[in-house]
């Protein structure tokens, strides 16, 4: 069936994609693939990928995208956190708080309750640009975090993660499969989108 590029996050990749394109290659032995794990944003004309696995929404009208899934944002903090500096009572302490920042997620955090909306500044000791070092942070007690609910239930469920102000929502994080128009004409890039979705449609299933 020939060879396909694939771009995607180190964390991300690591973490889902692989595994999942691991279960693909073992249903559709006669494809190729070209796996590119960064977290730099990639020119997926100029270097030739027919697929990119993005967060956020889509900036270039070059491109064309689907939604692959959407998992909630969430603040959590280590048991060890917790235990030295206390629980926030109400969003504006968060301000008070040390945090892991990540360079993808904004330094005001927008946080709602029903028709109430809150915009907290927040800062932090530690800046990060890969989300497997704010795991790593967040998990040794160095400062609260935002990060996607499926990357950390485990962690919650087990009582190693406690998630901080629960009734306050964050904006969902959506992830996309982004590739130029032409690549549509392909087959094999059609049954690995429709592959893909299929695998991730239930990543965060408490949002249902």
């Amino acid at each position: 069936m020939g060879k396909i590029s694939l771009s995607c996050s180190v964390h991300m990749g690591n973490l889902r994609i692989v595994p999942i394109l691991s279960r693909f290659r073992q249903t559709y032995p006669g494809v190729a693939l070209d796996v590119r794990l960064t977290d730099e944003v990639v020119d997926l004309i100029g270097q030739g990928i027919d697929i990119a696995i993005r967060s956020g929404p889509l900036r270039s009208s070059e491109l064309k995208s689907i939604r692959l899934y959407e998992t909630r944002r969430v603040i959590v903090a280590s048991q060890q956190y917790v235990a030295a500096f206390g629980i926030p009572d109400q969003p504006e302490d968060l301000t008070d708080h040390n945090w892991v920042m990540y360079s993808r997620v904004p330094e005001t955090l927008r946080l709602a309750q029903g028709d109430q909306e809150r915009k907290v500044p927040v800062s932090g000791s530690v800046q990060v640009d890969s989300a497997t070092a704010r795991l790593q942070f967040l998990r040794d007690g160095h400062g609260m975090a935002v990060v996607p609910f499926s990357d950390v239930a485990d962690d919650i469920s087990n009582g190693d993660l406690m998630r901080i102000l629960p009734d306050w929502n964050l904006p969902d994080l959506s992830v996309y499969a982004v590739y130029s128009g032409d690549v549509m004409r392909s087959s094999k890039v059609k049954t690995l989108l429709d592959f893909l979705r299929a695998q991730l449609a239930d990543i965060d299933e408490s949002r249902h």
